[in-house]
């Protein structure tokens, strides 16, 4: 009952989205992330995976690079993620408001309150923007913005508020201070399942290993893959690049990646370039009939 009910959920879902989306894939079986390897190019080389408990909730990350990270995960009674414990060292506890992860509190071994970040939603319960917190790349805020009904963010903003004060944690449609951008990308997508829409009790993605950083933490879950991104680096921050492309193909089965091809293109200024550099990727998965 639970396998079916599972099911019929993640069907359910993924039917929502294709009434927003054209050709979004309903897939004919559960299948969860299992490992993600990436190797060579822009991104740090490394295998992440990922262990579930018999509720299909992932309990467990760990994180192999130069050394073993591992990550563990706790939920409350809806099934919500509630915290994430990163090597016994550092713990990110999450609280909701409506439905949403209102708040990030993120603490030491002792329980010291080290930072906080607040999160503000759309009206269409998207994440717009989260204040920066311990393991983000920049200090400030990351504000994120979207196109249509999409669930894919189309810009990633990384900058501070314009404004000394800002709103705190909320959603709907309260109009967001100005930003002063220190690093933006821009996003294209293909149709297809992405792995870590997959995870179950996962309103946003603690971490993800992802094309540009090492891990990303708490950034919204697009329903798609990721196929162009557009990296721009402001020079007054010391960017020694005008801007980077990134162009990202994969091979399916049943609407799944399983494998990737990703290609860097860097641009230096005042007009050097670019240079290339390449990486690949492979996903496995577990899935239920």
């Amino acid at each position: 009952m639970r396998k079916f009910t599972l099911l019929a959920l993640a069907a359910a879902g993924l039917l929502l989205h294709s009434c927003k989306k054209t050709d979004h894939p309903l897939p004919k079986k559960l299948c969860q992330i299992k490992t993600i390897m990436r190797s060579g190019g822009p991104t740090i080389s490394g295998t992440m995976n990922y262990y579930y408990n018999d509720q299909r909730l992932c309990i467990q990350n760990t994180f192999q690079v130069f050394s073993t990270i591992s990550y563990l995960y706790q939920y409350d009674s809806k099934e919500r993620l509630v915290s994430m414990n990163e090597q016994g060292i550092t713990f990110y506890n999450l609280f909701y408001e409506h439905g949403l992860i209102s708040r990030i509190d993120v603490t030491d071994a002792g329980g010291t309150l080290v930072s906080q970040s607040h999160l503000i939603y759309d009206n269409k319960k998207r994440l717009v923007q989260r204040d920066a917190m311990l393991g983000d790349l920049l200090p400030g805020v990351i504000r994120w913005e979207y196109e249509g009904n999409s669930r894919n963010p189309a810009r990633r903003i990384m900058g501070t508020l314009a404004t000394a004060s800002a709103p705190k944690a909320g959603h709907g449609s309260t109009p967001l201070p100005d930003i002063i951008p220190a690093i933006i990308y821009e996003f294209e997508y293909d149709n297809k399942i992405n792995p870590q829409a997959t995870l179950v009790g996962w309103p946003l993605t603690p971490i993800f290993f992802g094309q540009e950083n090492a891990v990303d933490r708490f950034e919204p879950i697009p329903d798609n893959n990721i196929t162009y991104i557009r990296f721009l680096g402001d020079p007054g921050n010391g960017s020694l690049f005008r801007y980077k492309e990134y162009f990202i193909t994969y091979q399916y089965n049943n609407n799944y990646p399983v494998s990737e091809t990703h290609r860097m293109l860097q641009y230096f200024y005042p007009d050097g370039g670019p240079t290339e550099r390449m990486s690949t990727a492979t996903y496995e998965y577990e899935c239920k009939n």
